[in-house]
């Protein structure tokens, strides 16, 4: 059988970043990254987790990562100060951003009002509905540059995959919500208008692909997304 790595893209590439569970997490390089963070702070006394340290930590990948693009800039001779030509505006892509973005508010409202109602039944719910947005963004962005079908075989296909377990995993968590009226509506019509951007892109996802993910899954070689 095929790996991993040559029929998909990387593996961090569509994960779900629960590194402390995923079968491929050893030999991830973001995984290794942030242990290698982890050991320094430690070692200087300092809580890897404090918000601080974490913004500090983020700000400086960012930074190395503009470093790096303008050494690849420079290599290639791209002029990064030049106006960029006009790109036409890709509706599909623009309607998935703003449907993703509309159901993380919803989700936001819901987490912000610490309804005592709700109880433990909030608890990660953000940061679920924050994963399938930064999914979705991904898939837009896809169809914003116009991917080929190979890039669209080996990035967009799995994670729209992982949407579609992403999508599920936040109904089940909604479910368990008290009921309001109010909020279930707008949480119901973004839901709605999401589902109405995504789902002719998840029923184009091959069985090819869907059936290697399969049997990537059931020997333990596909992200944590994909192990139940």
């Amino acid at each position: 059988m095929p790996s991993l790595r040559q029929v998909f893209s990387a593996p961090f590439n569509w994960c779900d970043r629960r590194c402390e569970r995923c079968p491929l997490a050893s030999g991830c390089p973001v995984q290794r990254r942030e242990q290698q963070l982890r050991w320094v702070h430690e070692a200087r006394g300092e809580d890897p987790d404090d918000p601080a340290v974490m913004l500090e930590d983020a700000s400086e990948m960012l930074e190395s990562a503009l470093r790096m693009v303008l050494e690849i800039a420079q290599a290639e001779g791209i002029d990064l100060d030049a106006p960029l030509p006009p790109r036409p505006t890709v509706l599909a892509a623009k309607r998935l951003e703003r449907s993703a973005m509309a159901l993380v508010r919803c989700v936001a409202q819901v987490v912000d009002r610490g309804d005592a109602q709700a109880g433990d039944s909030t608890r990660g719910l953000l940061a679920l509905t924050s994963t399938l947005a930064a999914k979705v963004g991904r898939i837009a962005g896809q169809l914003d540059l116009g991917a080929d079908d190979e890039t669209w075989a080996r990035d967009a296909a799995p994670n729209l995959l992982l949407i579609d377990r992403l999508r599920a995993e936040l109904a089940r968590k909604l479910a368990l919500l008290p009921q309001d009226g109010a909020r279930d509506a707008g949480l119901q019509r973004a839901l709605r208008e999401l589902d109405r951007d995504l789902e002719p892109l998840i029923r184009d996802v091959g069985a090819e692909t869907r059936d290697l993910l399969a049997a990537l899954e059931a020997r333990g070689a596909a992200p944590s997304p994909f192990i139940t």
